[in-house]
């Protein structure tokens, strides 16, 4: 099976990914994107969105990619472990090169249509702006019943 990879943003592993995208051809590179419907495009046309670190604030770039229906992939071990809303089943169980492209590999013999499917009506019915407002509307007014001057 051959691979395409385009990466959006650029960080600590520039110099590597450039190298890959050297020595491959098989990588796309684009430093920024500032358009969200574009944004939301390119996740829509992948077939797996891979996170290939542990550390990440809240995880936002694989809930995006989960609401369009993008499955994920990534390291055990992290923040994301929680918001991940397919299944787990081949997810790398270390932090290494290796046990990452073992986990892709495996994941695509999974159905990735299916799985996305699913992870984008959890992430809808988890984190839609009706139910994150609702949320926080509601510790709002917990916050104003309890408040004594």
């Amino acid at each position: 099976m051959a691979l395409r990879v385009l990466a959006i943003g650029d960080g600590t592993s520039r110099s590597a990914l450039n190298r890959l995208r050297t020595s491959t051809g098989a990588v796309t590179w684009l430093q920024y994107c500032s358009d969200a419907t574009q944004l939301a495009d390119y996740y829509r046309m992948a077939d797996l969105f891979v996170h290939p670190g542990v550390q990440e604030t809240f995880g936002l770039v694989t809930l995006e990619s989960q609401a369009c229906g993008t499955p994920v992939v990534g390291i055990r071990g992290s923040y994301m472990d929680r918001i991940i809303f397919s299944n787990q089943l081949h997810w790398a169980d270390h932090n290494t090169p290796l046990s990452l492209a073992n986990a892709i590999d495996a994941k695509f013999g999974e159905d990735l249509r299916e799985i996305g499917r699913i992870a984008s009506a959890r992430a809808h019915d988890l984190y839609s702006w009706e139910t994150v407002f609702g949320r926080l509307f509601a510790i709002y007014e917990d916050v104003i019943g309890k408040y004594q001057p």
